[in-house]
Formats: structure tokens, sequence, C-alpha cells
């Protein structure tokens, strides 16, 4: 090789390469809700995907009442409806924040979800990844709770900054 066609491997581009290769390696290969239809199935447009943005209380609310799918990423979907869009409890300064809030969800307690991150499924507001918390089951219900906070406090942003 001539020195015009050599390239040097600085250590920060190993590490960088070495960290990408990793985190690549570390993904799953499909999500929660993977497609597991036909080769000659006819093809559904995939749900909207939403930014960080997307994560207001507003988004929620309208659909309240409605149902969802919660799937355990290698799970087999359960059936549950969007019971609620509350506040976070014992939190004054939180009340009616459209950034943080408390998802409540309501399925059967036949077919119980243990802690974690499921996929969330809804035909309006799209597909997306949250960590629920089952509560205590009340007859034939089982409630989950799923927290949202997009809080950034006023310290942590004057810290950013110097």
């Amino acid at each position: 090789m001539d020195d015009d066609q050599a390239v040097l491997l600085s250590r920060r581009r190993l590490l960088r390469a070495g960290a990408l290769a990793v985190a690549s390696a570390a993904l799953p290969s499909t999500s929660a809700f993977a497609s597991s239809r036909p080769a000659g199935a006819i093809a559904r447009a995939p749900a909207r995907r939403f930014s960080r943005k997307g994560y207001r209380r507003s988004r929620f609310e309208p659909h309240v009442g409605t149902p969802i799918k919660l799937r355990p990423h290698g799970g087999a979907a359960v059936r549950a409806r969007l019971a609620a869009v509350e506040d976070v409890p014992n939190v004054k300064g939180l009340a009616g924040a459209s950034d943080a809030y408390v998802l409540r969800f309501r399925g059967s307690s036949a077919q119980p979800l243990a802690e974690g991150i499921v996929g969330v499924r809804h035909p309006r507001f799209g597909t997306l990844q949250l960590y629920i918390s089952p509560l205590a089951a009340d007859g034939p219900n089982q409630d989950y709770l799923a927290v949202i906070n997009r809080r950034i406090p006023h310290r942590a942003k004057a810290v950013r900054g110097r």
C-alpha cells in the first residue's frame, strides 16, 4: 500500500467504531410488533412515528376509553384500553402539566403482564415503547401505569449552560 493510500486509525476513530459496533449488535433485530405475515400478504401502511415532541398529554387525552394492544418483547399481544390520563400523584406543581403525567391502561386480569417495557399500539397515536407497572388486580380488571416525564428542571438547564 502506498503512503498516499494509508489511512491512520486514530484512537478516537477506533473507539467510535467500536462503540457503534457494540450498539448495533445490542439492538434487537425486530420490534415488539414485528410482522409475521406470509410473503404474499398485502402490506398495510406502517403506523405514524412520532418524535419526542409527540409525548404531550394532548396526544393521548382524546383517546381515553379506546382500545389498544400491549405487547411485551417476545410475548403475545394483550388487548386493553386507555383508561385515563392522570396527573402525577402527590406533586401539586405538575397538576395539568402537558409533559409530566400518568397513562392508565386497563386489561383483563386473565392475561396479566409483568412489569417492564411493552409495545403500545393504537390506530390513532401510533406505536411506542413504554415502561409499564401493573397494579393489584381488581376482580376481572388489571390496571397498568406508564409515567411520562419530559420535564427538565430549571436548575438542570442552567448547569448545562456552564
